[in-house]
């Protein structure tokens, strides 16, 4: 199964277009993309601002993404 990739561009991101091309051409090619689009954000600003909440979410895996870590008793 091939890996899912993850483009994230922000709607100031000056490779906005170029990202979102770029998800295109790997769905074409069968590769399952996740896209999200930031609104308001720029390039690398999850490094500029990573104490704010809309930097930490960026990081946090979709629901159905994220692993259950459970506790067997």
């Amino acid at each position: 199964m091939p890996r899912l990739g993850r483009v994230r561009p922000g709607t100031l991101d000056l490779f906005h277009d170029e990202d979102l091309a770029y998800a295109q051409r790997l769905n074409d090619s069968g590769v399952p993309c996740e896209v999200l689009v930031v609104p308001g954000a720029f390039h690398d600003f999850d490094a500029l601002f990573r104490t704010k909440p809309v930097s930490r979410d960026f990081w946090v895996p979709p629901p159905h993404r994220r692993r259950c870590r459970c506790r067997r008793g």
